[in-house]
């Protein structure tokens, strides 16, 4: 693995008690080496939280492709899973508890550029009643049903 970064920014910085001239890296995760360093430091963080929780699940949430370009999907996405998730912590089904749920959410780009999102979250949580909330945002965002 690399250990400095090929898409450094343009700037110069000069450490005055060495006279050492260092260079910034780009900290982007689209790097090959950045990236790698952020994921790392990404995963560290969530293993930590995940391994002070009782139980943990995980969800991944799709979206058809079909809603237009990369931008626009991401855009819809976004307000899809706002929506969901409103409506989880005010459905009257679920307890108290289950509307307070824990999570943490992953984003991940597709190899064609498309998104979807893995979910830990702290408890269970009845799988049909997921699946109808998700539905439903999508079709409240979207106008169709899907």
């Amino acid at each position: 693995m690399a250990t400095e970064c090929n898409r450094k920014p343009p700037l110069m910085f000069l450490n005055k008690q060495t006279g050492e001239v260092c260079r910034p890296n780009c900290n982007t995760y689209s790097c090959p080496t950045c990236g790698k360093r952020k994921v790392a430091i990404l995963r560290k963080a969530i293993i930590k939280v995940l391994t002070q929780w009782k139980e943990v699940r995980m969800w991944t949430f799709t979206l058809n492709h079909n809603v237009g370009t990369i931008e626009e999907h991401r855009a819809i996405y976004q307000k899809v899973w706002r929506i969901f998730f409103l409506n989880l912590r005010r459905n009257k089904a679920l307890s108290k508890n289950q509307r307070e749920v824990q999570y943490i959410r992953v984003w991940e780009r597709c190899k064609d550029g498309y998104f979807h999102c893995h979910v830990f979250v702290n408890q269970y949580l009845n799988f049909f009643n997921i699946l109808n909330l998700w539905r439903a945002a999508i079709v409240t965002v979207t106008k169709c049903d899907e």
